[in-house]
């Protein structure tokens, strides 16, 4: 977990540090299974509290087997890198596979350097053997394993068992994979399609966006939110380079048909919910691990584990046996805990699921303004005299302030994926249209339903996308976050301006009044 801020998480590590030592005061009351507490009724471990570990398990890995789980297949393709060692063994048990040894894997590509470099620059945009030769030779000398990538994507799901490193008692000591692998498998996807498109091969162009496409949609059915944001970086990041490709004018009728049956195939890109499902597991799991030997040490713990991650183990202050501050967390009634901690995740799945882009940018900014509020409310010390109530609001505050995922952007980022998504299907119907009729239609609902079902929406705006087009070329574009017409403007383009623009080369259309 990543939520805590890094300023917040070292003043409290610094304020429940200080304190001399005391004897522990009474247990606080035991935790109830239920709905409102626990969240899940079953499965249950040994000690009666609720295994969230198992019900991830048994709730993402419904319907998996070997031969439908991209990420056995990834496995081979990427090797064993691809897995942290605190966890190799036990995951590779769970998906019941063994490591191959003898698989040529991807070479990773170093984070310096002149192939760094190239591979950088070619990822943006059509390229030639000529402008970057190592990357050229690096593509070939790995294209077995990028086979692998590809054959990979042709199953239907991606799961990860979830295990812990041996001794780590709270689902929060998790260890992920190494996703940077599987971002990189996709990136060397785009750059090779890149060099295909600049050599005039536009099947294997696309061929390899749309393998970085579906690589992206499977993981993101990864139940983390970390996972899910590494999917949507890869989906962004092809359907850029296919926007490309849909504005060039160099697609076959068939081509584009073939483009837009994958995209609507492979389904929407992925959604925020699943994510929060994880998150919320994780986080009552903590508030239960607490609840067994409430004291600050274990807290300090929970605060090191957020912060591990982004800025490796953190400094430990010598902690006493007892301190007030353990009559704090010990006089705290864990089931309030955990009915505040659920009520903040109905909060953040109320908020992300919002009908209207308008409503849920309002709804995840007022959450995060309450969210910080709690975090300053928990900076503030609890008297080692508070009586339940108050030490049960403090524990609340400085727990959900520690677990509670900062909401951000993610939710939203995930709608503009969406919307991206939408845009190119529209792209590639005009693309097939154009190379079909001649020329471009006039207006979008030309499209439908020769080349789409149905026209999408903007759900930026909860209105048509616009569109110019004189016939020889065109703009089509989303209003973007802010929700505006900026004229076809994006980013860098104007004060505030973030429209989503996809235009052809030709300019005759500028200033055309917009149709739909």
């Amino acid at each position: 977990m990543k939520s805590i801020p890094t300023a917040m998480a070292a003043a409290l590590l610094i304020l429940i540090g200080r304190a001399p030592a005391q004897t522990p005061p009474q247990s606080p009351p035991a935790v109830k299974i239920g709905r409102d507490t626990t969240w899940i009724l079953k499965p249950l471990k040994a000690d009666g509290t609720p295994d969230y570990l198992a019900a991830l398990n048994e709730q993402f890995g419904k319907g998996v087997t070997k031969d439908n789980n991209a990420f056995v297949a990834l496995i081979e393709a990427l090797g064993p890198g691809l897995l942290p060692e605190q966890i190799r063994s036990a995951t590779l048990k769970a998906l019941d596979v063994k490591l191959p040894t003898a698989s040529p894997f991807l070479r990773p590509v170093e984070r310096a350097g002149p192939l760094f470099e190239q591979f950088e620059a070619a990822r943006k945009g059509p390229w030639g053997a000529a402008d970057h030769p190592e990357l050229a030779k690096w593509l070939k000398a790995n294209a077995a394993p990028l086979a692998k990538v590809g054959a990979a994507t042709s199953r239907s799901r991606f799961f990860v068992p979830t295990v812990k490193p041996k001794a780590e008692p709270a689902v929060i000591h998790l260890v992920i994979p190494q996703y940077g692998g599987v971002r990189s498998a996709a990136r060397a996807l785009v750059a090779r399609a890149n060099l295909a498109a600049s050599e005039g091969r536009i099947d294997d162009a696309l061929t390899d966006l749309l393998a970085a496409y579906r690589l992206g949609a499977l993981v993101g059915q990864d139940y983390t939110v970390v996972g899910r944001l590494v999917a949507a970086a890869i989906i962004l990041e092809v359907l850029d380079r296919v926007a490309d490709l849909a504005v060039s004018g160099k697609v076959t009728a068939g081509q584009a048909r073939a483009v837009t049956a994958t995209i609507t195939e492979t389904g929407p890109p992925p959604s925020f919910a699943p994510a929060l499902l994880g998150e919320r597991y994780t986080g009552l799991d903590v508030v239960i691990w607490i609840s067994k030997k409430p004291n600050h040490a274990r807290f300090r713990q929970v605060i090191s584990s957020t912060l591990a991650p982004q800025n490796g183990p953190t400094a430990e202050t010598p902690v006493p046996a007892h301190s007030p501050l353990d009559r704090v967390f010990q006089r705290a009634d864990y089931n309030v805990v955990l009915r505040r901690m659920n009520a903040l995740y109905d909060e953040m799945a109320a908020a992300a699921a919002s009908p209207t882009f308008a409503a849920r940018v309002q709804e995840v900014a007022r959450f995060r303004d309450r969210a910080e509020r709690t975090r300053q409310v928990a900076a503030k010390l609890c008297s080692p005299k508070a009586d339940r109530a108050a030490a049960t609001e403090w524990v609340a505050n400085m727990l959900v302030s520690a677990l509670t995922p900062l909401l951000g952007r993610a939710p939203i980022l995930m709608d503009l994926v969406s919307v991206r998504r939408d845009l190119a299907l529209v792209a590639f119907a005009l693309a097939a249209h154009r190379a079909e009729k001649g020329k471009y239609p006039n207006r979008l609902a030309a499209l439908v339903p020769a080349h789409l079902k149905r026209l999408p929406s903007d759900f930026c705006s909860g209105k048509p996308f616009i569109y110019l087009s004189d016939g020889r070329g065109f703009v089509l574009y989303s209003v973007g976050e802010n929700m505006r017409d900026d004229g076809g403007r994006g980013e860098g383009e104007g004060d505030d301006c973030d429209d989503i623009v996809l235009r052809t080369s030709a300019n005759s259309v500028e200033g055309n009044k917009p149709s739909r």
